[in-house]
C-alpha cells in the first residue's frame, strides 16, 4: 500500500493569524509566533502545513480546545493516477541498430530481429542511463564542454519530463473526479529529480478533504492544508479511506493517516506452466437401466502458476471437439502497431548502451583526452546525446499526438467456436486473508437470459464450488453480461509460492463432446476494484502469453460388465443395453459410429471332479460402422439407421441363428461387445466401449419379439 501522509515541519518564516496565539506581544511578532509553535510541537498529535512561501501561514494541530484542525475525508472519494506503460502487450519486430567502433565511435548499422519484448523494460534501462548521464554532467563532468552541450541536455531533460507527464492517466477508466492536470504537473516536477525512480514507482493520489479550524483567520490567510509523501508499495482494494493516527517518530515528524491504494503492477505476468491433461471416466457414470443415461467422462488439467499477486487472474478457455491438427489460437498479440518508432529508438539505444557506458565512465577523467587512440570527450558526449535525443524524440512523436486517447486492450482471446467455455479464477480474496478463490464462468446467452443449466463448474484441488450466484456484467472481465461466480476454499494457497491447481470438469456428455483441450493465460490489473468496482484503465491491463496443450485429449471409457434381464422380450433387452451408446451416436451421426459384435456365451458343465465349470463363447454377427439417425436431414450419414431399426435387425439376426443352431439355453447369455468411435480429423478413435453387456436367455429358450410372437 501507499502510506500517505507523513508530514515534516520546517523552521521557515511564518506569520501569526489573528487570535492564533496569545501571550507574546513583542515588536517582532512573526518570530514570536514561530518560537511558540516550535516550543509546543511535542504537544501536537499532528501537523498540517502548506508548502511555505512568504506570507503563507503555518498551521499546527494539537490536542485540546480551541487550537485544533478538523481533517475529514469521505469513503471512496480518492482519485488515483499513474503513468501508463508504453505497451501492455509483448512486441516483436525488426530494427536498425548501431555498431560502434570502440576507438573512434564511428557507427555501422545492422538489422536485428527481436521477439516478445517488454518495451517498458527497455524504457527503464533508458531512464537509468539518462539519470547517470545527468549526474555526470551536472556534478562530475569536465568543464571543457561548450554551452551548447549543456543547453541541449537541459532541453532533453525538460522535454522528457513533459512527455512522461503526458502519459499520466486515471487508474480507473470511468474516474470522473480528481484533477488530471494537477496530477500531471506534480508528476512532471517529481520525475525531474529521478527519472528512473519516478518511471517505476511514482503515482498520484488525490484525496478530497474538508479542512477547517475554529480559529478566526485573517482575510489574507490561506485555508490550512497538509503535505505528505507516498511510501511502502503494496496492494489492497480501496473500499474507503482509513485514516489512523500513526506512531509519532519525533516532534518534527508525525504520520497523520494510512491510505490503502489500489495501484497496478506495471510488469508482465509469467505464463502458467502446463503439467498434464487427461480424459477419464466420471465416477458417477454407469450403464444403468434407463433410457436417459448418457455416457459421461471427465476432463482434468493441471497447471502451475508462477509468482502472482492479488491483481492477477487466471483465465482458461476450455474447447471441445477440437481437431488434433487445428492450429492453436494465440491469446497474445505481438503486432507492433503504432510503436514502430519507439521500438526502433529503444532497440538502437539498448544495443548501443553497452558500448557507450564505459566511454561515459571515462568522461570523469579530468584530462581533455582519454588516451592517444581513444575518442575525444566531445565525440563520446555527442554519441550519447544523439542516442538520448533519438529516444526522447520518438517518445514525443508517439505520445503527444495520441495523448487524448487510451489504447483499448482486450482481456480475452479472439472469439472461439460455440463448443467452448471461458473461466476466470480471481485471486483478490485469497490475498486479503479470506483464503477463498472466486471463479467466474461465462454462460451462453439464450432468449430467456443466461443459460446457467449448460454450465459446468470444475472442482479445483478437490474443492467443490459453493455459493453460485449471478454476477451479470463484470467490469473486470469483459462486456458480456452473462457471468456467474462461485466461491472455493483454498487454505493452502497463501503458503505456496508457485501453487499447483488441478481443474476437473466432470460428467461431460460423450454424445455432445468427444474431445477437450484448454488454453491458459494470466491477466494482470483487470480487477483492482473487485467484481463490483470500476473498470481498470485498459492500458494498464497486462496479459501473459498463452499456454496451450499441444493436442486435445479424447476419452477412452471402458464400462464395467453389466447383465440385463430378458424375461423373454429380446427387443427390449437389447434396446436397454444399447441406449447410452445410441444416444451418444445420435447426437453427432456424421462424426460418431458404432461397432457391435454379438455372440452367445453358454456354460459347459464340468465333470464332477472338476472344481470349476467352463464357458463357451460363439460369435454370431458383427455390425460395423453404423450411425444412429437423429431425424435431422442435414446430419444424416450414409450409414445411419434409426435406433428401432437397428435393434430389430440385431434381434432378428440373433433369433435366426438361435433357431437354426438350437444351442443349449441352460445358463446361456447373449453377449454384446459395443464400441463408440469418433472421427477426429479423419482418424476414427475409440472413445467408449462396453466389452461385456450380457442379456440372460430364459432356461426354456423361449424368446419373444416386442412381447408379441414367439421364436421358440
Amino acid at each position: 500500500m501507499y502510506s500517505v501522509p507523513s508530514v515534516t515541519w520546517q523552521q521557515l518564516p511564518c506569520e501569526q493569524p489573528a487570535s492564533c496565539m496569545s501571550g507574546c506581544r513583542t515588536a517582532n511578532n512573526d518570530n514570536c509566533v514561530c518560537q511558540q509553535m516550535r516550543e509546543a510541537l511535542d504537544r501536537y498529535a499532528g501537523l498540517f502545513a502548506k508548502l511555505l512561501t512568504p506570507q503563507v501561514s503555518l498551521w499546527g494541530m494539537r490536542w485540546g480546545e480551541p487550537y485544533h484542525v478538523d481533517f475529514v475525508t469521505r469513503s471512496r472519494t480518492a482519485s488515483y493516477f499513474t503513468l501508463l506503460p508504453i505497451s501492455n502487450r509483448l512486441i516483436s519486430g525488426t530494427a536498425v541498430v548501431p555498431n560502434y567502433e570502440t576507438c573512434t565511435l564511428e557507427p555501422t548499422y545492422n538489422t536485428l530481429t527481436f521477439r516478445d519484448l517488454d518495451l517498458d523494460i527497455w524504457a527503464q534501462s533508458f531512464m537509468s542511463a539518462f539519470d547517470d548521464f545527468l549526474a555526470l554532467m551536472t556534478n562530475g563532468a569536465p568543464t571543457s564542454f561548450d554551452d551548447t552541450v549543456y543547453q541541449r541536455l537541459v532541453t532533453l531533460k525538460e522535454t522528457l519530463a513533459k512527455v512522461l507527464a503526458t502519459g499520466v492517466a486515471p487508474v480507473f477508466a470511468m474516474q470522473s473526479d480528481g484533477d488530471l492536470s494537477a496530477a500531471r504537473d506534480q508528476f512532471e516536477q517529481h520525475v525531474q529529480t529521478s527519472f528512473s525512480n519516478a518511471y517505476l514507482h511514482a503515482s498520484i493520489v488525490q484525496i478530497p478533504a474538508a479542512v477547517s479550524t475554529p480559529v478566526p483567520l485573517r482575510a489574507e490567510s490561506s485555508v490550512p492544508r497538509f503535505i505528505g509523501t507516498l511510501m511502502e508499495f503494496g496492494y489492497t482494494h480501496s473500499h474507503g479511506n482509513r485514516c489512523v493516527l500513526g506512531h509519532q517518530a519525533g516532534p518534527q515528524f508525525t504520520t497523520m493517516s494510512m491510505l490503502e491504494v489500489p495501484m497496478p503492477r506495471r510488469e508482465f505476468p509469467h505464463q502458467p506452466s502446463l503439467l498434464s491433461q487427461r480424459a477419464k471416466l466420471s465416477h458417477e457414470a454407469r450403464v444403468q437401466a434407463s433410457a436417459c443415461t448418457a455416457l459421461q467422462w471427465s476432463y482434468e488439467a493441471q497447471v502451475e502458476l508462477p509468482a502472482h499477486g492479488a491483481q492477477d487472474q487466471l483465465w482458461v478457455r476450455l474447447a471441445y471437439n477440437k481437431p488434433i491438427d487445428e492450429p492453436l489460437q494465440d491469446c497474445d498479440s505481438t503486432d507492433i502497431g503504432d510503436h514502430q518508432e519507439m521500438f526502433a529508438a529503444l532497440a538502437s539505444f539498448n544495443v548501443a548502451w553497452p558500448v557507450l557506458w564505459p566511454q561515459m565512465q571515462a568522461l570523469q577523467q579530468e584530462a581533455s583526452e582519454r588516451h592517444a587512440d581513444g575518442p575525444a570527450k566531445q565525440r563520446v558526449t555527442t554519441a550519447l546525446l544523439n542516442q538520448f535525443e533519438h529516444v526522447i524524440q520518438a517518445w514525443a512523436n508517439w505520445r503527444w499526438p495520441t495523448c487524448a486517447t487510451v489504447p483499448r486492450a482486450s482481456t480475452a482471446p479472439p472469439p472461439a467456436d460455440q463448443a467452448s467455455a471461458l473461466y476466470v479464477l480471481d485471486f483478490a480474496c485469497a490475498s486479503n486473508g479470506r483464503k477463498t478463490l472466486r471463479l467466474f464462468a461465462q454462460s451462453s446467452q439464450v432468449e430467456a437470459g443466461c443459460g446457467l443449466s449448460k454450465m459446468g463448474w470444475p472442482t479445483i484441488n478437490g474443492q467443490h464450488p459453493c455459493g453460485v450466484a449471478f454476477a451479470g456484467e463484470v467490469a473486470a472481465l469483459n462486456n458480456d453480461s452473462c457471468w456467474y461466480v462461485a466461491q472455493y476454499d483454498d487454505q493452502a494457497l497463501s503458503t505456496m509460492d508457485e501453487p499447483t491447481f488441478k481443474f476437473v470438469w466432470a460428467n461431460i456428455d460423450i454424445g455432445t463432446y468427444q474431445s477437450a483441450c484448454s488454453t491458459w493465460w494470466i491477466v494482470r490489473n483487470a480487477n483492482l476494484e473487485g467484481s463490483a468496482g470500476a473498470r481498470t484503465n485498459s492500458a494498464l491491463v497486462y496479459q501473459s502469453p498463452a499456454s496451450a496443450f499441444s493436442a486435445p485429449v479424447v476419452p477412452n471409457i471402458i464400462l464395467p460388465s453389466r447383465q440385463f434381464a430378458c424375461d423373454g422380450n429380446l427387443f427390449t433387452a437389447i434396446e436397454l443395453a444399447l441406449t447410452p451408446f445410441a444416444n451418444a451416436s445420435r447426437a453427432r451421426p456424421r462424426e460418431c459410429c458404432l461397432s457391435i459384435a454379438m455372440g452367445l456365451r453358454s456354460q459347459i458343465t464340468a465333470p464332477s471332479a472338476a472344481a470349476l465349470d467352463a464357458w463357451c463363447e460363439v460369435p454370431i454377427l458383427l455390425v460395423d460402422n453404423v450411425s444412429i439417425a437423429n431425424g435431422d436431414s442435414e446430419t444424416i450419414a450414409d450409414n445411419a439407421h434409426s435406433f428401432a431399426t437397428l435393434v430389430e435387425q440385431l434381434a432378428d439376426g440373433f433369433m435366426q441363428w438361435f433357431n437354426h443352431t438350437t444351442p443349449s439355453s441352460q445358463s446361456a447369455m447373449l453377449k454384446l461387445d459395443v464400441t463408440l468411435y469418433f472421427n477426429l480429423n479423419e482418424v476414427w478413435l475409440p472413445i467408449a466401449s462396453a466389452p461385456e453387456l450380457l442379456i440372460s436367455i430364459p432356461a426354456d429358450g423361449t424368446l419373444s419379439r416386442r412381447g408379441a410372437g414367439s421364436y421358440a
